[in-house]
C-alpha cells in the first residue's frame, strides 16, 4: 500500500504514486514488496541538511513499512509536474534505491554502522565524506537520474510505445 501526504494536489499525489509504483516494480519483485508498505510525507525538515531520508519498520507478522520523508522545497513553480518534481522526484527514486536495497537484504543498519552487499561499514551521519564514499548511497545516486529518465519516458510516451 502507498499513502502520500504533504500539501499536494489530488493530481500531483497521483502522479507522485505512479513514480513510486512504476520505481518499486522496476526495482524489485512482487515477493518481495509483498507486506510492504510505502509511505511518502512531503514536509520541510527540521535542521536537515538532506532533501530525503527513508525509515524502515518491521512490524508485526513481518510486515514491513517504509516511511520516505521528502522536503517540499525540492519543488519548482512549473505546471509541468516533470519540470515541477524534477528535483524531488530525483530524491524520491533516490530513496527508492533504498528501499530496494532493504527489501532485497542487501542493506542491513544497525546503530552504527551498516552492512551493504555483505560487507559492513561504519556509519556516521556527521561525516559527509564516509556518508557520500558509502557504497549504498554511491549506488542510489547512481541510479537517480537513470530512473528520472525511464519515468519521464513512460509518463510522456505514447500509448502504442512499449517503455523500457
Amino acid at each position: 500500500m502507498i499513502r502520500i501526504y504533504g500539501e499536494l494536489s489530488k493530481q500531483d499525489k497521483k502522479f507522485l504514486n505512479q513514480a513510486i509504483v512504476s520505481t518499486l516494480d522496476f526495482l524489485t519483485t512482487r515477493r518481495h514488496r509483498k507486506n510492504t508498505d510505502v509511505v511518502l510525507i512531503i514536509k520541510e525538515f527540521q535542521d536537515h541538511k538532506y532533501l530525503g531520508e527513508t525509515t524502515y519498520e518491521v512490524l508485526d507478522g513481518g510486515h514491513r513499512k517504509f516511511t520516505i520523508h521528502l522536503a517540499p522545497s525540492a519543488r519548482n513553480i512549473s505546471k509541468n509536474p516533470l519540470i515541477r518534481y524534477k528535483k524531488l522526484l530525483n530524491t524520491l527514486f533516490h530513496e527508492l534505491v533504498h528501499v530496494k536495497q532493504w527489501l532485497n537484504g542487501e542493506l542491513v543498519q544497525f546503530q552504527k554502522s551498516v552492512r551493504f552487499k555483505g560487507e559492513k561499514y561504519n556509519f556516521d551521519p556527521d561525516d559527509d565524506l564516509a556518508y557520500y564514499g558509502a557504497p549504498e548511497e554511491m549506488e542510489a545516486r547512481g541510479y537517480e537520474q537513470y530512473l528520472y529518465a525511464r519515468f519521464k519516458k513512460l509518463v510522456t510516451q505514447k500509448p502504442t510505445e512499449k517503455p523500457v
